[in-house]
């Protein structure tokens, strides 16, 4: 199933991602769902990862 999402990986779409998970994040913190806030923030991360755009640790 991994196999299947990387060959079906498409980087236009990521745009997209990011924004809709920052919204999510930004949701989880008026929440205060810490669990989720942190989930989304690694799946934020994990994305611009794969979009080449990682981050250092004191702009996460």
């Amino acid at each position: 199933m991994l196999e299947d999402y990387a060959m079906s990986y498409d980087p236009t779409k990521s745009i997209d991602l990011i924004h809709h998970l920052r919204e999510a994040l930004e949701l989880a913190r008026e929440l205060k769902f810490s669990h989720l806030e942190y989930l989304l923030s690694m799946a934020e991360l994990e994305s611009r990862d794969r979009l080449g755009k990682t981050v250092t640790d004191g702009s996460a």
